[in-house]
């Protein structure tokens, strides 16, 4: 089973969501919440619920260990993809005149690397 902890002061105060809507999380793109309506996914996974509210506010985040089909690449992606979409890939040139990593992931072995790959 899949837990999540997240501490803080200024955590997301709409965690735990309960759907990919508008409603609970209105940063997520259209066109991500209709792939996650046509690949299948109707309501998050219990990863998810906390995870991607925490991700999508900026907050660092580590899933340290899940049993495969919790939802991890999601919780992992959808707050990687996010920004990307929402500035169509720009780059404010204002905050740095070089390129910079924006995340690091890191997996244990090459399956779970297959996986988000795809």
């Amino acid at each position: 089973m899949a837990m999540f902890d997240a501490r803080g002061t200024d955590l997301p105060m709409n965690m735990p969501i309960h759907s990919f809507n508008a409603s609970e999380l209105p940063e997520l793109p259209d066109v991500l919440r209709e792939n996650l309506a046509r690949a299948g996914y109707v309501s998050p996974t219990v990863l998810q619920r906390s995870a991607v509210p925490v991700g999508l506010a900026g907050r660092d985040m580590a899933i340290i260990a899940a049993e495969r089909s919790t939802g991890q690449a999601a919780s992992l992606l959808l707050p990687l993809i996010t920004p990307v979409i929402n500035t169509h890939g720009q780059i404010d040139a204002r905050k740095s005149s070089i390129s910079q990593p924006q995340a690091l992931l890191l997996a244990p072995a090459r399956p779970p690397l297959a996986t988000l790959a795809r």
